[in-house]
């Protein structure tokens, strides 16, 4: 199955991959900003490393966001696997009333 490997500073941190299809994602976000809705300044980027296979209504989280410092270097390599890393979280997201099926 194809996944991805995640480094952080040059250590193998995750191999996320899930077999069929579906959407496997790899995000470094920063946060930046003393917005009022915010109740104190915040700046912050982080690693968010997650999957949403077709056959299930779950999102697979492969990272707890790990914090990133300044110099730290992220590196995302595209691969053949059988051996992914279990998830460190599942989130059902199955809509609470699917709609009717139609005729």
């Amino acid at each position: 199955m194809r996944g991805l490997e995640i480094f952080l500073n040059d250590k193998l941190l995750r191999v996320a991959a899930f077999p069929g299809g579906g959407l496997l994602l790899a995000c470094v976000q920063h946060l930046d900003s003393s917005a009022p809705r915010f109740p104190e300044p915040i700046s912050e980027t982080s690693l968010r490393v997650l999957g949403s296979p077709d056959a299930i209504n779950e999102h697979l989280y492969f990272t707890d966001n790990p914090v990133l410092k300044i110099g730290d270097e992220v590196r995302v390599r595209i691969i053949e696997t059988t051996e992914p890393t279990t998830p460190v979280r599942r989130e059902d997201v199955t809509p609470p009333n699917p709609p009717p099926k139609s005729k």
